[in-house]
């Protein structure tokens, strides 16, 4: 039987069409030519299964061309010819893939249940590929809802499992989030340890898109160490991949690293207009997540131009897109500059308990620095 009507192709057609004309990925317009071939084919026997993967793709390469609503109109296509036809391997895929979009537009609760729904597959059907996997999609949703401990639990199961499959390219995307969890710890040196495992593994594997990323990670790591010149160099490393890749949605987030460099080197004015631009980006896109990042970056330039009134209106509004997302990391990053405007605006009691607010956080995240240094602040401040 056919699944045309199932997963609606006239509506799949239209975006592709328009995808085609979209000079950001040149591949887009190949595979979208490849779908469109395969819905003429509806009476061929492996139909549906061959759609299905190409759904896949379509979605991957429309996300990183940073068309989000397009990708999930591909995935959720996909899980219904996968659910449909009894396809578990594709099901488990389209929910990771799923979870992951989810994740990056900071619908976290969403993108938890699909991983889950993915382990919970990958475990039945004993596809241990997909389980390890999803165990580290998992993880990555958990560092960002600030749980790091059930992260770091979720990590080394999903390494147990790719060491024991030989699976280079998984174990490059494990070291690559105990790095990341290290960070979030403000364990800045074991981070670089970690993130310099998974190098050769990325390397090994070909994955560039993944070097991309720990460039970045080592970059933010340096940043925290106050080693401005090696971040700024892993920081320009990750950008050109990023660009040469054409994947814009990593492009952006490495641009708003290397705009806080510059905001560390005191070009303030630069920093800012950079800044402002890449929200405005950020918004197009949709990353939630990006948008709420480069907005307290914004507060922070503000703050240290004097522009008090517009850096509180900047960071109140980072911290309302990360109280939505359920980011506790973000939440404390933004409370504690928040608490340093109402000290700037002569409200020390308000600026007391937002401080407080942050060390609590910074306390459940387990990072000991960032809270000597938010109850430094809190210790300077003047009796009531």
């Amino acid at each position: 039987g056919t699944h045309s009507s199932l997963v609606q192709p006239e509506t799949l057609e239209l975006r592709l069409i328009r995808l085609q004309a979209n000079p950001v990925i040149d591949e887009i317009s190949l595979a979208a030519q490849c779908v469109k071939r395969l819905m003429d084919l509806i009476n061929e026997v492996d139909y549906s299964k061959a759609y299905c993967c190409c759904l896949i793709r379509m979605g991957r390469l429309t996300e990183l061309a940073g068309s989000y609503a397009d990708a999930i109109l591909f995935f959720n296509a996909a899980l219904e010819v996968a659910e449909y036809a009894g396809y578990w391997k594709l099901n488990a895929i389209a929910l990771m893939e799923s979870g992951e979009l989810a994740r990056k537009q900071g619908r976290l609760d969403a993108a938890e249940a699909y991983q889950k729904l993915a382990i919970e597959i990958g475990k039945n059907q004993d596809f241990n590929r997909e389980c390890a996997d999803a165990l580290n999609n998992l993880a990555n949703v958990m560092i960002e809802m600030g749980n790091l401990e059930h992260a770091e639990q979720l990590l080394n199961e999903s390494l147990t499992l790719a060491e024991h499959m030989n699976e280079t390219r998984l174990e490059g995307h494990i070291y690559n989030n105990l790095g990341v969890v290290f960070c979030i710890r403000g364990s800045f040196n074991s981070a670089i340890s970690e993130f310099m495992r998974a190098l050769p593994k990325r390397d090994q594997s070909n994955d560039e898109l993944g070097l991309a990323e720990t460039y970045h990670n080592l970059g933010l790591a340096y940043m925290d160490l106050g080693n401005y010149t090696r971040a700024m160099q892993y920081t320009e490393k990750a950008l050109e991949t990023a660009q040469r890749l054409k994947n814009h949605s990593q492009e952006l987030n490495v641009m708003t690293t290397r705009t806080e460099l510059i905001y560390m080197a005191d070009d303030l004015d630069y920093a800012l207009t950079m800044a402002e631009q890449l929200a405005l980006k950020q918004d197009q896109v949709g990353d939630r997540p990006g948008m709420a990042e480069v907005t307290t970056l914004k507060g922070k330039i503000l703050l240290g131009k004097g522009l008090i009134e517009k850096a509180e209106n900047s960071l109140k509004h980072a911290l309302n897109i990360f109280e939505s997302l359920g980011m506790i990391p973000g939440q404390a990053d933004a409370l504690k500059f928040l608490g340093l405007c109402l000290i700037k605006k002569g409200i020390p009691d308000k600026a007391r308990d937002i401080l407080q607010k942050s060390k609590e956080l910074f306390t459940s995240l387990g990072n000991p620095d960032e809270c000597a240094r938010v109850d430094s602040i809190i210790q300077g401040l003047p009796l009531n």
